[in-house]
């Protein structure tokens, strides 16, 4: 029963990996090809941005994402490597999507 629960937990932390690389991916996108004309979002980077508040998202998902990162290094069982995997690939996007954040902004103004 013990090693099922790992292996749910490892999903769980597959599931937030996909969700803050595609958002990062999003940010980067509107970072570098996000375009304003007076003021109004003129291509799809720009109203993706806009319309799907990606920035918040992205706060919040790198704030979930840093904190099952840590707990999945804390928990992890000698059983499932997968989850220490994903740990350390949580723990190490939380950088770059941090970084893609401050891009994000920075091409706004």
């Amino acid at each position: 029963m013990e090693q099922k629960k790992h292996k749910w937990y490892a999903v769980i932390l597959a599931v937030l990996l996909a969700i803050l690389a595609v958002l990062t991916a999003l940010t980067l996108a509107y970072a570098y090809a996000g375009t304003y004309k007076h003021n109004q979002p003129s291509n799809i980077w720009s109203i993706i941005w806009d319309k799907g508040y990606i920035g918040l998202w992205l706060i919040l998902t790198n704030f979930v994402a840093l904190n099952a990162g840590i707990a999945g290094l804390i928990t992890q069982k000698k059983g499932v490597k997968a989850q220490l995997v994903l740990s350390i690939i949580l723990l190490a996007l939380h950088i770059p999507a941090g970084f893609s954040m401050i891009l994000a902004i920075g091409a706004h103004y």
